[in-house]
């Protein structure tokens, strides 16, 4: 009986108890890209107060009480956008076995959550005519991925289930 009284006291222990995130986050990186153009910043720190970035730079004090994460052996840059996506599906032979949008739901967050990992932070969701048909498509004759060019010669284009071009 005494210990399960034990037991009930750590478990009703009140969660102020708990250790609060600190206010201040100070991240030093080895190399960091601003995404405005400029050259890598090289031994960089950003402080982060709250959900705020307040200062970024070289030679920055570090508030005290800060956490501190060491990206100093890495490039830390922004979080990256795709402007197309279809986060209701993946390529391949899996979306085309999807045979409802109830299935799109329930495979959405699995989808986004690789998309959030691969360090995209906003993305545009395009969407679907139907679950495994993309709505914006484009056809060329050769492969793009082996000789870019091929992109000035579009043959099909479809954008929201409307042919544009044939």
């Amino acid at each position: 009986m005494k210990r399960f009284l034990c037991l009930l006291a750590l478990l009703a222990a009140p969660a102020a108890a708990q250790t609060p995130e600190p206010a201040w986050v100070a991240i030093r990186a080895g190399r960091l890209i601003d995404g405005l153009g400029e050259a890598p910043l090289t031994n960089a720190t950003v402080l982060i107060e709250g959900e705020r970035i307040r200062a970024v730079g070289t030679g920055l004090a570090i508030p005290a009480g800060a956490k501190i994460l060491d990206l100093s052996r890495m490039t830390v840059l922004p979080g990256l956008i795709d402007c197309h996506t279809h986060i209701t599906s993946a390529p391949g032979a899996a979306s085309e076995l999807r045979s409802s949008f109830l299935d799109a739901a329930i495979l959405a967050p699995t989808y986004a959550k690789a998309t959030l990992e691969a360090g995209f932070t906003t993305i545009r969701d395009l969407g679907a005519i139907a679950p495994g048909r993309f709505a914006d498509i484009i056809a060329v004759e050769g492969n793009p991925l082996a000789d870019i060019t091929e992109l000035e010669r579009v043959r099909f284009v479809m954008k929201g289930g409307v042919t544009f071009k044939e």
